[in-house]
């Protein structure tokens, strides 16, 4: 041994405890996330399927629209302001519908409505009790249909134009515009007059 080094040795244990660490291999990072992986149970994701380049992109199937209702329903008090009052509204529905003030259809149309809905009023009455108006456009027909129900139980009659009677002489009115029209029974007490009144059609006049 050179003069001036002191030697040194490591007790016997901790030399073999140094020579096992050297040879312990330690997990490595990608060791590590693997057995991660494996112990956590991944969601199952839906699959993603690639389409081809060129491929024009997946649309949601078309649902066709269904036309559009064109109806209208409004109540009204059993007084002369109501029967005023649903004129007005018939009138400016006709409008909207494209038959404005001055064709022969908005003309005919609210006519008609004012007859009923006097009768209703005048004849149909009932104390504490509405009428109903309801305008429905039928392009398929070609008709704009007028209801007019009211909670009385008695029924319009035709009447000539020879009678003296001063009721029901609206009526003659509505026969004479309209190109069809009747009574039938509603939802609940008392009954509906409806009335078809049919729309110009391309190049051709109206009621």
């Amino acid at each position: 041994m050179p003069a001036g080094r002191l030697s040194y040795r490591l007790p016997c244990a901790l030399r073999h405890a140094r020579h096992a660490h050297r040879h312990v291999r330690r997990p490595t990072r990608s060791s590590e996330s693997t057995s991660t992986t494996r112990s956590v149970s991944a969601p199952d994701l839906p699959t993603v399927r690639r389409i081809p380049a060129g491929w024009p992109p997946c649309q949601p199937p078309r649902t066709q629209n269904p036309t559009p209702a064109r109806t209208f329903a409004q109540r009204f008090s059993a007084t002369r302001r109501g029967a005023r009052l649903a004129r007005l509204l018939a009138a400016h529905q006709l409008t909207e519908w494209g038959h404005p003030h001055g064709t022969e259809a908005h003309d005919v149309v609210v006519l008609v409505v004012a007859e009923l809905a006097a009768n209703a009023v005048v004849h149909g009455r009932v104390p504490g009790r509405d009428f109903a108006l309801s305008l429905s456009h039928d392009d398929s027909r070609g008709v704009v249909r007028i209801e007019m129900s009211d909670t009385h139980p008695a029924r319009p009659a035709r009447l000539t134009s020879g009678t003296d009677e001063d009721g029901g002489r609206g009526l003659l009115l509505v026969d004479a515009l309209a190109a069809d029209w009747g009574v039938g029974d509603r939802l609940g007490p008392g009954k509906t007059v409806w009335a078809d009144c049919s729309l110009p059609r391309a190049g051709a006049p109206g009621c």
